[in-house]
């Protein structure tokens, strides 16, 4: 993954649901009891998004250097070799880019 070249549209923020963000996020700190829990904690950082329809699940602006700061700390325990940037510039295709 060294030498993956990075561009804007991969570093831009992400509207997500608790649940979009836990499908993404669980497979990089599958058997990490703390990093888990910390899901949550990097969805709440984000501002809500206005919602038009009052039942859908409720989403939140996850911004690149949060889930930075989260991967790293997470990376950093578990041993991993990826760059908050990289990470996030490859878990966020993953992810939605509006409230649509």
């Amino acid at each position: 993954m060294s030498g993956r070249i990075i561009t804007p549209a991969d570093m831009g923020p992400r509207i997500v649901s608790i649940e979009e963000l836990r499908r993404v996020c669980l497979p990089i700190c599958a058997g990490y009891a703390w990093g888990l829990g910390t899901i949550v904690d990097l969805w709440k950082k984000g501002a809500p998004v206005p919602q038009r329809d009052p039942h859908a699940p409720e989403r939140r602006v996850l911004l690149p250097g949060q889930f930075r700061k989260w991967y790293e700390d997470v990376a950093q325990r578990k041993g991993l070799a990826l760059s908050g940037e990289v990470a996030y510039a490859t878990q966020a295709q993953k992810l939605r880019t509006s409230s649509g």
